[in-house]
C-alpha cells in the first residue's frame, strides 16, 4: 500500500511518499538510479545495503546513493509504515 504526496503538483522535482509494508512484505533487493532517503513512521524491518543488513524501526533514517543496491523486509508484527523522497526523472 502507497501513498504519493504532491503528485499532482507542476515542476516538483521531488518524490514524497508514504507506503505500508503488511507483515512479511518487502521492497526486493535494487540498484538505485537516484539518490534516496527512507525514514520509518513505525514498524520494523531489516534493510540490506549494499550487500550488509541492519534493522530499522521508528526514527531511522536511511540515504541510499546513486548506483548503491538496497532492500527493505518488514520484520516485525505490525506494518512497517515508511515516508521515501527521491528526485523526480525529467523525460
Amino acid at each position: 500500500m502507497g501513498y504519493s504526496f504532491f503528485e499532482k503538483t507542476p515542476r516538483l522535482g521531488l518524490i514524497f511518499r508514504k507506503r505500508a509494508l503488511k507483515p512479511g512484505a518487502g521492497i526486493g533487493y535494487h540498484q538505485q538510479t537516484e539518490d534516496e532517503i527512507y525514514y520509518v513512521l513505525s514498524g520494523h524491518g531489516t534493510m540490506t545495503a549494499d550487500g550488509k543488513s541492519f534493522d530499522v524501526g521508528p526514527g531511522t533514517a536511511v540515504l541510499t546513493r546513486t548506483g548503491s543496491s538496497h532492500g527493505l523486509k518488514q520484520t516485525g508484527t505490525e506494518d512497517l509504515v515508511i515516508l521515501i523522497n527521491y528526485e523526480q526523472k525529467t523525460q
